[in-house]
């Protein structure tokens, strides 16, 4: 039972971050709007005779710093009525939906923002199988895809702990609080991790028709409803968090492996934030 309560442990050190992120993101999901005000604006953009949609899509992007929207995908190209190209930019901080100007040698940007807690919706759903152009976002997602394995792993570690310890005859508050807590909510959390399973790799779980089971287990978590599960995330990490810190045989290991997945949560989370 040592090794197993170890590997719950280190799992959840290690991507403590991102289970905070995913409370706060289902918790905010239900009472913050997603998007801000569009904001309009025009600039300076030659496009030369005969360059390609792509071709200028890819400079429209550089002219813009959209390297979160890279690489572009066939979608973005688009024409109007008129025939002008639009360019419809999705990426982590928002929208950009540009019309390029030819004759008046500009391009007008209607700018649509995230909020933050939008943004933060973003990277939760973002996985090893999302492909970025830009770096910073590749290693969020292959770090997320780790996560979600972890939280994989620390249901069923958990699972393990709860059937087999004594942990429930204890009169320490903060360890029955994590122990029924976690009991709580494990129908909710099993639910979760099926269907992240399944949005991230779809191929792996095709969800056939609407009447199925992985259907209803993706609708639901896509759904604001379920704002005391999020909350009741954020509450087994305060606990086991405190758990962890009153072992002082794991405080070392432990806390170098929170500081760095911690400093490695900030610095990609700011970084791509910033314009």
């Amino acid at each position: 039972m040592q090794i197993i309560r170890k590997l719950h442990t280190y799992a959840a050190l290690l991507t403590f971050a991102n289970f905070t992120i995913y409370g706060l993101v289902g918790l905010t999901a239900a009472f913050v709007p997603r998007w801000r005000e569009t904001a309009v604006s025009t600039r300076p953009f030659t496009r030369p005779r005969g360059e390609s949609d792509r071709r200028t899509a890819e400079r429209v992007c550089d002219l813009l710093g959209l390297s979160l929207a890279t690489p572009i995908q066939s979608a973005v190209m688009q024409h109007d009525f008129a025939g002008r190209l639009l360019l419809d930019f999705w990426h982590a901080n928002g929208r950009h939906k540009v019309t390029v100007l030819e004759p008046e040698g500009q391009i007008r940007i209607e700018r649509q923002p995230n909020s933050f807690w939008a943004y933060l919706g973003t990277l939760h759903t973002t996985t090893g199988a999302f492909h970025s152009g830009d770096w910073r976002m590749q290693v969020w997602a292959d770090y997320n895809e780790f996560a979600m394995w972890c939280f994989v792993a620390m249901i069923v570690t958990g699972s393990v702990l709860w059937f087999t310890s004594r942990d429930g005859r204890t009169r320490a508050p903060t360890r029955r609080v994590h122990r029924y807590l976690a009991l709580v909510c494990l129908p909710f959390l099993l639910m979760y991790a099926i269907s992240a399973v399944q949005m991230a790799h779809r191929r792996w779980l095709p969800v056939r028709g609407r009447t199925g089971v992985l259907y209803a287990l993706d609708r639901i978590h896509q759904s604001h409803s379920l704002w005391l599960v999020a909350a009741g995330l954020l509450m087994l990490g305060a606990t086991g968090l405190c758990l962890w810190f009153q072992n002082r045989q794991q405080r070392r290991t432990g806390g170098i492996l929170l500081l760095a997945t911690l400093a490695l949560t900030v610095a990609l989370v700011v970084s791509m934030r910033l314009p």
